[in-house]
């Protein structure tokens, strides 16, 4: 089935049994064979009948552009027979409620993994789960990793992620999630010894389609694909001569050629009834919606219109349902030329015959290969093995069906994807070392090393980067690129060291003390290419040296123009005003919350109370104590002393003799004010520690992961431990909100400084010599998770 209601096919009915039956699945078909739906459908159905077998389903794709548009289509068709909400804070729990949402660098819908069906990139999947998410403040790096658990994790298109950094990564995640989660790794291009390194590691069900179940899918039986080569770089007049008023899709190895084709072809064709349009990574969202809106019309299924060309670059390459009669590319690695040829020729009948057309590279000045992104020694290898495949074709060229394209496949591809899966088997101590790091916040560059080296950097276009507002009602829009199309600014910054004009800056990031959300910057110029390579995430350029325009998108080193700042409508990270409430309150309140999301971790909590042996219930107790004693610091002598004092400011009527939680704030109005009073004294590891010996007598060995999630709930890596002192009588509070199973406190106070500088090392630690404690990893970010998301959504809205 590709998704409209029609009978699924064999092999996607033989992966829904493998899924429902619990195991995890290796799953190679060709493009256009519905891969998506395969993976997705046997979620839908069991949410369906109510027995879902997973908490949620985590659909991990290379791309930021295929997550937005699986995102979209996916949600469309299951408006059909769900509730669709887009929203997790939306949730009503209502009968057949489905919440479907995207998490992207550029649309941060589902920052924390809160939907049922969530579309992400392999960028936030892998840095979430390395406790170092690229879209959030590292204070909540550690929420997302516990989404994992329980989860059905679905890798789409896994032979694009790179061989050496994310694809290992994701390996060595999904070895470790394997107790408590499921996945589906599905590709149309991994060889086969690949697959076999894989499911030797991995273990799992590999489900590959014979030729003869290829050739039954109505996409492939009259498919005539042919592929061609051309021993010269691509020029206009050899698209425009095959052409003929059909439909053509140019794909460029980077931007900048695509936009010098797009402005050379637009030139050329003024006046023409052909119609031109580029897409690539570097619109505006809504500039960029307006080109895809246009995919569907002149290249989906049910396309009518002809005589268009499409320039475009790899955000095409995959996952995207749109086919053209001539599909002109340079030459890149194999298993992409085959993806790509994926947009062509690619449904049934006159629309299954196509020409897919690859051309060699462009020299630079120097006369040699331009490689654009394929800059490593294995890439450009692999590229010198993809031509020689390519010029063993017959002059005319020649059809490859699935079968003939994986053979050809295996000989330039098996040999460096078997090197790198078997080196994550050679060095898997120092690839766990590194992730332990991550998790400790101890790796600063973990993401570069771990997932991938072009680590892109946000650009703004503006002549004076103090006029950015980054408050409660503005954040600017931000184009992402690599780290590497910056160093085009380079070519300027001697002529301007003596002039004096600024090129470009970065911000020195002063976070605001009270409310961290509230952003305010200094700026730094940037004069070197060092610089750049520093810079951690953004750069705002001076529009003498970078241009935006709807139809062509960002260009570097171009010079442009002052153009009016795009803002977003909401803030990345919001604030909520904070209401009076006492400790006894918010107490009741975060327990409650906890125990609404029961449901939503009920696999989760099942394989981990059967991994420490440990009744489920018992475990659920576990995380009701984790909330009910997170906020046991804030009832040390001095942070009641501060809270009452400000509260006694802003509303003395409202204080009794019961200690408090929270005091009325309102950011708007209190922010200047709350600066001239005392700032509170930190709570969360005072809490921990107060409780820790407590725990330890009531859980045993998994107590650690209590108290270390207790320390960590406002911030992802916090060790320090100040002395405190608890307010009298405070063992009564505490007990009144334990849960009733569970016997009296007791609570220690008055750490000596020894005992202070040690505290560190009572925390679960991943690296080093306490590498042991990573048997605890599953259960911390479970609980961790948990206690977070219940302390946020029990004060949302002003409500406490």
């Amino acid at each position: 089935m590709s998704n409209k209601g029609l009978t699924p096919y064999p092999y996607q009915e033989e992966v829904a049994q493998h899924l429902l039956d619990g195991r995890n699945i290796f799953l190679r078909a060709p493009t256009g064979s519905g891969k998506t739906w395969a993976a997705i459908l046997p979620y839908l159905w069991a949410k369906k009948q109510g027995t879902a077998f997973v908490d949620r389903l985590i659909y991990v794709l290379p791309l930021r552009t295929l997550a937005t548009t699986l995102y979209a289509e996916t949600a469309e068709c299951c408006k059909r027979v769900f509730r669709v909400v887009c929203d997790p804070s939306a949730r009503t729990g209502e009968k057949d409620e489905l919440v479907i949402t995207i998490q992207t660098g550029e649309q941060k819908d589902d920052p924390f993994f809160e939907g049922d069906v969530i579309f992400t990139t392999v960028d936030q999947c892998l840095s979430s789960y390395l406790n170092c998410p690229v879209s959030l403040p590292q204070r909540v790096g550690n929420i997302n990793a516990g989404a994992l658990l329980g989860s059905l994790v679905v890798f789409d298109e896994f032979h694009l992620l790179e061989s050496d950094k994310a694809m290992r990564t994701a390996v060595e995640m999904l070895d470790r999630l394997q107790p408590f989660s499921q996945f589906v790794v599905m590709t149309a291009t991994l060889t086969t010894k690949s697959l076999d390194l894989l499911k030797e590691v991995l273990g799992g069900q590999l489900v590959s389609l014979t030729p003869d179940e290829v050739m039954s899918l109505p996409s492939h039986k009259e498919k005539k694909r042919v592929y061609r080569w051309i021993n010269r770089p691509l020029a206009i007049n050899d698209v425009l001569e095959h052409h003929n008023g059909k439909r053509s899709i140019i794909i460029l190895n980077t931007v900048t050629r695509a936009q010098n084709i797009y402005e050379e072809m637009t030139k050329r064709l003024e006046g023409s009834t052909i119609n031109v349009f580029l897409l690539h990574s570097r619109f505006y969202s809504e500039d960029r919606k307006k080109a895809e809106d246009k995919l569907k019309g002149w290249f989906g299924k049910e396309a009518t219109k002809t005589n268009v060309i499409l320039v475009t670059t790899q955000v095409v390459e995959a996952g995207i349902d749109i086919s053209a009669d001539n599909l002109h590319t340079e030459i890149a690695p194999l298993n992409s030329i085959i993806q790509r040829a994926g947009r062509c020729a690619r449904y049934e009948g006159v629309r299954g015959i196509g020409t897919a057309w690859i051309y060699e590279l462009l020299t630079n000045k120097k006369g040699l290969p331009d490689f654009g992104p394929y800059q490593e020694n294995d890439q450009k290898s692999l590229i010198s093995d993809t031509r020689e495949v390519l010029e063993q074709l017959p002059a005319d060229g020649a059809i490859l069906d699935f079968t003939a394209e994986l053979e050809r496949l295996d000989k330039v591809h098996s040999n460096i994807e078997e090197r790198h899966l078997k080196s994550y088997r050679q060095n898997q101590y120092s690839l766990k070392t590194k992730i332990h790091e991550a998790m400790d916040g101890r790796n600063e560059v973990a993401v570069r090393e771990l997932v991938r080296d072009v680590a892109s950097v946000n650009v703004i276009i503006c002549n004076d980067p103090y006029v950015l507002k980054f408050d409660k009602d503005k954040w600017p829009r931000m184009l992402s690129v690599p780290r590497s199309s910056l160093y085009k600014l380079s070519q300027f910054f001697e002529e301007c060291r003596d002039s004096g004009e600024k090129i470009a800056s970065y911000p020195v990031d002063t976070p605001n003390i009270i409310d961290e959300s509230e952003m305010t910057f200094g700026w730094e110029q940037i004069t070197s290419k060092d610089q750049i390579r520093n810079v951690s995430w953004l750069v705002v350029i001076n529009p003498e040296f970078a241009s935006y325009s709807p139809d062509i998108g960002l260009k570097i080193g171009v010079k442009g123009c002052c153009e009016e700042i795009r803002y977003f409508e909401r803030r990345p990270i919001p604030r909520y005003k904070i209401s009076y409430e006492t400790y006894r309150e918010h107490v009741q309140r975060v327990v409650a919350e906890c125990r609404a999301m029961m449901p939503f971790y009920s696999n989760a909590a099942t394989q981990l109370a059967e991994r420490y042996k440990i009744p489920a219930n018992r475990l659920e107790t576990l995380a009701d104590v984790c909330c009910a004693l997170h906020d046991v610091g804030k009832l040390s002598m001095k942070w009641q002393d501060g809270v009452r004092k400000w509260q006694h400011h802003k509303n003395p009527q409202k204080l009794t003799d019961e200690p408090l939680a929270h005091s009325d704030y309102e950011p708007d109005m209190d922010f200047e004010d709350k600066k001239k009073y005392p700032k509170q004294p930190p709570h969360a590891s005072e809490g921990a520690y107060s409780v820790a010996g407590w725990l330890r007598g009531n859980f045993g060995d998994n107590a650690v992961a209590a108290w270390t999630a207790i320390a960590r709930h406002h911030g992802a890596f916090t060790e320090s431990l100040e002395n405190f002192k608890l307010i009298d009588g405070v063992k009564k509070w505490v007990d009144e909100t334990l849960p009733s199973s569970i016997g009296g406190i007791a609570l220690t106070d008055n750490p000596d400084r020894l005992t202070q500088g040690n505290f560190q090392n009572d925390l679960l630690i991943f690296s080093g010599t306490n590498s042991e404690d990573t048997g605890l990893w599953p259960l911390y970010v479970f609980l961790v998770r948990r206690l977070r998301l219940a302390d946020q959504r029990s004060q949302k809205g002003g409500k406490g």
